[in-house]
């Protein structure tokens, strides 16, 4: 899975308020986008978002990260569409 995907993952949680509203959104499993969301947390070193068993919720390092993912994803997006291409992934890059 590319790290695209997973700033996805982590954008499409954020605006959903679930792991698993996300996931459907995106055409996977709750597990997958867990397994991701974990993964990114771990490559940048901070927690995101606050988990329990009833609830989810951004951090603070995760309400500031989500605006900048949002931002490099649009532009990531407006590149994509530059060329006129649509890539096979279900991102917002599509």
């Amino acid at each position: 899975m590319s790290s695209i995907l997973d700033l996805e993952i982590f954008v499409r949680t954020a605006d959903a308020g679930s792991i698993s509203a996300a996931a459907r959104s995106l055409g996977m499993t709750a597990a997958a986008a867990s397994i991701a969301l974990k993964r990114l947390e771990t490559r940048l070193g901070s927690r995101l978002l606050a988990r329990s068993t009833r609830s989810m919720r951004l951090t603070e390092e995760g309400r500031r990260y989500l605006e900048s993912v949002r931002l490099a994803l649009a532009t990531l997006a407006d590149a994509v569409g530059a060329l006129g291409f649509r890539p096979q992934c279900p991102t917002v890059l599509a």
